[in-house]
């Protein structure tokens, strides 16, 4: 039996993947030119976060900013989807390796950002295979 929603927490994990790597890009390259994005506060995970919803009402808005809120959204829906796909295959028999690496590579990266990133995109990438696969349980 295949279940639709092990469809949507892969393409949801791909998605996670390609806006993780922009947002590194996007972030190095502002570092490194020492670019104006940076005036307000940190600018990766939860911290970014924070600051991003403190400085809204004072537009004091950045585009470092901006995709930091989107990226910590993006992240927590594509966590409460693999929370999802896992309770699912637990009643359809299905394997749940895929839904398990896709929680931990959220929570991985919601936790720790873009220091350990490698280890987070891993994670999502083997989650998205093996949610995709949709094995049944021996």
């Amino acid at each position: 039996m295949k279940l639709k929603i092990n469809t949507w927490s892969a393409i949801s994990d791909v998605f996670n993947i390609h806006f993780i790597i922009i947002f590194q890009t996007l972030s190095l390259a502002t570092l490194m030119n020492g670019d104006r994005f940076l005036k307000f506060g940190p600018q990766n995970d939860f911290l970014g976060f924070l600051s991003f919803i403190f400085n809204i009402f004072f537009l004091k808005i950045s585009i470092v900013h901006l995709v930091s809120f989107l990226l910590i959204l993006l992240v927590i829906g594509g966590l409460i989807l693999n929370i999802v796909t896992l309770n699912r295959n637990l009643k359809s028999k299905i394997s749940i390796v895929g839904p398990i690496l896709g929680i931990i590579g959220n929570v991985d990266y919601l936790v720790v950002g873009m220091f350990f990133l490698t280890s987070s995109v891993i994670l999502l990438i083997i989650g998205a295979i093996f949610s995709a696969i949709q094995k049944p349980v021996k």
